[in-house]
């Protein structure tokens, strides 16, 4: 009867511990559906996870944009003997696709990634897959020899696929909301972004009693570049022009394709001449630009500026356009490659 008594006693605590896992997997999951961002994620698994596997050091790594590193993410403990960052190539269950499992009579299976200096008593391994595509992996370490039995390495396989999804579905969400205010050519936002941009833009120089500019920019000849060059290399060009001024506007500036070869910059509390200096420079800098396509040097690129400005050009973000516009247009009638200011008190242009 004692002998009874006490393994109806161990079965019981073993079904309120996986009641208790079950209730952790549960919320952990919930919370990984609500997040966000992916430091929302690492956020939940650190403190949701960590529970499950009491005696044990864990770590998440996720595969960097690259794919050929992984990078650390989340971790608890501090006896963890995983390398912070590694190759893909140093962990055997990246190489196999399944969890692999490091014990003190398998020490010749040990993953580049773990020290050699230090032999821990058991290391779990398991990738991170969802969709076919392996997202990062699940690393825990143990000084214990039963901390990672097989209920654990199932508990840890079911973590591991949780986590997995929701950074897919992270990835998925952010992929989406690119492709959303993103120009699919240039990598500029697009001209929804621009005019949600402008409007948040000039409600906060009223608030703040400050100015907002505005610069429409118009490649040179364009046309006539495409009918000598080919469409394909004007699309160069305009990706070209596109990073130069990444590589070039500030932080708190914006850069928009507004539509073809016309490109719209917002400049953050900018007055006038501000605006004119930093528009000078963009117009210096892509006249400088030495483009190769095809083996073809493209000569001779040039573009145009019109710069408006808030208050005095316009009181909405329509209105700012379409001054910067009519600057732009003055700016190609004169010989075009120059940078030229909208005219004051312009007419209000209806949204």
């Amino acid at each position: 009867m004692q002998t009874a008594n006490k393994t109806l006693e161990r079965h019981l605590q073993d079904l309120r511990q996986r009641n208790t896992e079950m209730l952790l997997l549960s919320e952990t999951s919930d919370f990984l559906q609500a997040c966000r961002t992916i430091e929302e994620a690492c956020s939940v698994i650190t403190t949701l996870v960590e529970p499950l596997f009491p005696d044990c050091c864990g770590r998440f790594y996720i595969t960097c944009a690259s794919r050929n590193r992984l990078e650390t993410v989340a971790q608890w403990g501090n006896n963890l003997h995983s390398a912070a960052e590694f190759y893909p190539q140093d962990c055997w269950s990246l190489r196999r696709g399944r969890w692999h499992q490091l014990t003190p009579e398998r020490s010749g299976l040990r993953c580049n990634h773990i020290a050699h200096t230090h032999q821990p008593m058991s290391t779990l391994c398991i990738p991170m897959i969802a969709q076919g595509e392996t997202l990062g992996m699940f690393h825990l370490s143990t000084e214990k020899t039963d901390a990672l039995n097989e209920a654990k390495r199932q508990l840890a396989s079911t973590v591991a696929e949780q986590v997995g999804l929701a950074i897919a579905n992270l990835n998925l969400r952010e992929t989406l909301q690119h492709q959303s205010i993103r120009d699919s050519l240039t990598g500029l936002f697009n001209r929804r972004y621009l005019e949600e941009a402008l409007e948040k833009e000039i409600a906060r120089a009223q608030r703040h009693q400050s100015s907002v500019a505005v610069v429409m920019l118009d490649v040179d000849h364009f046309k006539s570049f495409n009918d000598t060059y080919g469409h394909d290399a004007g699309d160069w060009v305009l990706k070209a022009i596109a990073q130069a001024l990444k590589d070039n506007l500030r932080a708190a500036d914006t850069a928009c394709r507004y539509g073809g070869e016309e490109m719209t910059l917002i400049f953050s509390e900018n007055s006038l001449e501000e605006a004119l200096t930093l528009a000078e420079y963009l117009r210096h800098i892509i006249s400088q630009l030495n483009i190769t396509y095809s083996n073809q040097r493209l000569n001779g690129l040039t573009a145009s500026f019109g710069v408006a400005v808030f208050p005095e050009h316009g009181t909405s973000g329509a209105a700012l356009i379409q001054s910067a516009d009519r600057a732009l247009y003055r700016a190609k009638a004169a010989g075009r490659n120059q940078v030229i200011a909208a005219e004051n008190n312009p007419r209000e242009a209806t949204p």
